[in-house]
């Protein structure tokens, strides 16, 4: 009788080993894929490190060449500045230049004339 008894109990044993066989295989998969997530979360970490540190270099290479940009048009708008007042200052001096050979002209004119008045004496 004893013997009726522990058979049930024989087969629920193995049950129970079985289960927790699956259960300790399902424990070690499950940690494998923790272990692979893990990897796969330092990698991603990683990248975007790497792609943090390229967008902040973009940044800073951009802002560099805005500055640069902006001097150059400073230095630009300054040049076209001085070739103005160059070339103003060569309009100036064309003009006193061609009022001067006017008035170059006037006196030779008027040179001219006083001396026809004049008779030389021979």
């Amino acid at each position: 009788m004893a013997q009726m008894q522990l058979t049930p109990l024989v087969a629920r044993v193995k049950e129970l080993e079985e289960e927790l066989t699956r259960a300790v295989r399902d424990q070690d998969a499950f940690r494998g894929q923790v272990v692979e997530a893990m990897a796969s979360a330092v990698d991603l970490t990683g990248q975007l490190g790497a792609e943090q540190r390229a967008h902040q270099l973009t940044k800073e290479l951009g802002s560099e060449a805005s500055r640069a940009a902006e001097a150059s048009r400073v230095e630009a708008q300054h040049l076209k500045e001085e070739a103005e007042a160059s070339r103003a200052e060569a309009l100036r001096w064309k003009e006193k230049t061609e009022a001067c050979q006017a008035e170059t002209r006037r006196w030779e004119q008027r040179a001219k004339g006083e001396f026809r008045g004049f008779r030389l004496l021979t």
